[in-house]
């Protein structure tokens, strides 16, 4: 009976080896004044991005194959637009779909905005992940010419401007 219970208590421990302790993601963002557009890509770890669309459509996404994620993309777009909104005193930017790359253990997904003219600063509002960990940080690289810019958000800091001159 004791040795089951190892067994068991070593199966469980194990288990955790395979989940990553750090919730984190990264996401770029370049900005080209010249032609009024912006590209922002998202690095988040496929168990993370997989178990958040369990826990909020209950809907499970493999990335191996574009006929694997296809029933879920308009979701996906959809989460993108409204947890990572970047606007100005005008008006909100939606990010259009450009694509999907599968690394190893992550996951980049590409968006574009084009006409974007904002004046002199933007505003980013930044929830990706945080309605599934309360310890996740996600961290904003922000170029625009020569200039390059970081922010972390988190659960208390969700939302930056970001001057443009």
């Amino acid at each position: 009976m004791i040795s089951l219970i190892k067994f068991f208590l070593t199966l469980l421990f194990s288990g955790f080896a395979f989940f990553h302790p750090v919730h984190v993601s990264i996401i770029n963002v370049d900005y080209y004044s010249e032609k009024n557009e912006m590209d922002v890509s998202f690095k988040i770890f496929t168990d993370d991005f997989q178990l958040l669309f369990i826990h909020l459509y209950q809907i499970k996404v493999d990335f191996n194959t574009k006929e694997e994620y296809s029933h879920a993309k308009d979701k996906i777009d959809q989460y993108f637009n409204s947890h990572f909104q970047l606007m100005d005193n005008e008006k909100k930017y939606n990010l259009e779909f450009v694509g999907i790359k599968k690394n190893d253990d992550s996951v980049w997904f590409n968006y574009k905005i084009e006409d974007i003219k904002p004046q002199n600063k933007l505003t980013l509002v930044n929830t990706v992940l945080l309605d599934l960990y309360i310890d996740q940080k996600n961290l904003v690289l922000f170029k625009s010419g020569e200039t390059e810019k970081g922010y972390r958000y988190d659960f208390k800091n969700r939302e930056f401007n970001i001057d443009l001159e």
